[in-house]
């Protein structure tokens, strides 16, 4: 009797805890964090970047027919993130050219908003609007009594633009983020009442998400 008594002790002392472990084991890996936002899309974030823009104008009633012009561009977005699928702030964007002695400069400030279909990826599709600039310099410019040394003209007007792109993460803190661009630009006062200024861009940044 104290034999079969003594066993059921071994055994109640071996299998007791078991019940106890298995309960407070409840599948979850010890020591790891449910990450509610992987692509680290919060707060405050800004980019900056280059690229390559065609341009291109068109004046009303006009016969002239121009090419695209291929110039570097310059841009530049900062804003804040409401939310996983939504990102606004500001855009700066300039493209210039230099050549055949004048040079030019076309560019906007906008406010924009970047919407992303995903929560997971960095795919986005871009949209706003805002002032936008155009100026011309030129070398030298002569009428038929004189020459001066520097020529110089100025537009301002309003702008939208849309386009799309995708944010690479490449490290913790930085991103790549290849884009594309379009911008239309509406001006009045040089050669007539007004006239279009268009911009195809490509451009790669460098993002703080």
């Amino acid at each position: 009797m104290w034999v079969r008594r003594l066993a059921l002790l071994i055994l109640a002392a071996v299998l007791g805890p078991a019940p106890q472990a298995m309960a407070q084991d409840d599948g979850a890996p010890k020591g790891l964090e449910v990450v509610n936002n992987p692509t680290r899309r919060s707060g405050f974030w800004g980019s900056l970047g280059f690229g390559v823009g065609s341009e291109t104008f068109s004046v009303p009633d006009s016969a002239v027919q121009p090419g695209w012009l291929t110039s570097p561009t310059f841009n530049m977005r900062v804003g804040g993130t409401p939310n996983l699928h939504l990102r606004l702030g500001g855009e700066l964007i300039s493209w210039y050219n230099d050549a055949g002695g004048y040079s030019q400069t076309l560019g906007g400030l906008a406010g924009i908003g970047q919407i992303y279909p995903s929560t997971t990826q960095g795919f986005f599709l871009k949209g706003g609007g805002g002032y936008a600039w155009n100026s011309f310099g030129e070398d030298y410019y002569c009428s038929w009594y004189s020459c001066y040394e520097y020529g110089y003209s100025y537009d301002s007007g309003f702008m939208w633009t849309a386009g799309a792109g995708w944010e690479i993460p490449i490290s913790r803190t930085l991103n790549i983020m290849p884009t594309v661009d379009y911008y239309e630009f509406y001006f009045g006062g040089r050669y007539t009442a007004d006239y279009t200024e268009r911009l195809w861009n490509f451009g790669l940044a460098i993002e703080i998400p």
